[in-house]
Order: structure tokens, then sequence, then C-alpha cells
């Protein structure tokens, strides 16, 4: 089992050293890592609320703003986004549908499409990205996607997501020492 580095950095990075002394513990695996480890920076918008927000591009072209939602095993389209990516004439392809556990515990039967590609920022793009389609839902950078890019971290001050690289999954997690 693969665990993925997710933090927020608050006073001087004191909670993430708990989070990482946590994961170091119940994974076996630990290893030094720095900053200079999550090399793509992508900037993150943070509502009033706390909910943290990522711009993305779909299909080279379609703006759209991405919840991130470690919660979320996959990336979610909502049916606007996904209509303005339909009218552009970007190819989806149609691929198995799949059952959504929504946050109220209602289990919903929901389409799932490839599409050609998702960036974030103008560092990191990923290609043949699946997306689950729902009616009424945020946008939703989910597991699916920023385990591809793992490990990452999200720091709070300022506010970022912090990618060690785009694209193609790592074999193992690195864990961050800090002394």
């Amino acid at each position: 089992m693969q665990f993925f580095l997710t933090s927020f950095l608050r006073d001087g990075g004191r909670d993430m050293r708990t989070i990482l002394l946590l994961m170091c513990f119940f994974t076996g695996y630990c290893s030094n890592v720095g900053a200079q480890d999550f090399p793509i920076k992508v900037a993150v918008i943070q509502s009033s609320a706390q909910t943290l927000y990522v711009d993305g591009i779909l299909a080279e072209g379609i703006s759209a703003r991405f919840m991130i939602d470690t919660g979320s095993s996959v990336v979610v389209l909502n049916q606007s986004t996904f209509a303005k990516l339909r009218r552009s004439g970007h190819v989806v392809t149609k691929t198995e549908p799949m059952g959504a556990r929504l946050a109220s515990g209602q289990i919903k039967l929901v389409d799932r499409y490839l599409i050609s590609s998702l960036s974030l920022g103008p560092d990191c793009r990923f290609t043949n990205v699946e997306v689950a389609v729902m009616d009424k839902s945020n946008n939703i950078l989910g597991m699916s996607l920023l385990s591809a890019s793992a490990p990452f971290a999200i720091y709070a001050n300022p506010a970022q997501l912090r990618l060690s690289h785009c694209g193609k999954p790592r074999e193992k997690i690195a864990v961050v020492h800090t002394e």
C-alpha cells in the first residue's frame, strides 16, 4: 500500500513534522527530503472557508478551477465544465461507469471519460486523464491525479501545492526528516 504525502505547513513546519513522523512509523519507509524535492509549484487559491483550489487547463484550452480533495479517489468535472469541453470540439472518450460514494454516504453511478490533458500551471501537464462527471459538484482534483505526482505537499503560507514531478507515479514515497 502506498501512502502519499499531504500536509499543511503551519507554525514553521511543526504540523508537518508530526505527520511525517507518523507516516514514517506506519509505512516503515523514511528518507531525507527537502523543499528541493518538490520542484513544481502550483498556486493555490484559499477560500474564506479555508477550502483550497487550483486553476487548471483541460485539453489545452478550457480553464477550470479545481477544489483539492485528498478524500476523493478521482478527478471530477462538473456538468458545466464537461459541457464546455465537449462544445470546444476536444475528443473525450467514454470509459466504464463507476460507483461514487458522495459526502452524504449515498452511492451514485457516474460516467467516466478519458480527456487528452490537464495542466496545473505552466510546468505540469498530465496526459490521458480519467475524469468522473457529476451533475452538481465542484471540479475536484482527487488522488488519481495527485498520486501521479507523489510525493506532494500542500503549504498553507504561502498557499501552494508542491509536486515532486508530473505524470508517472514513483515507486516509493519519500518522507522528510527535520531536526
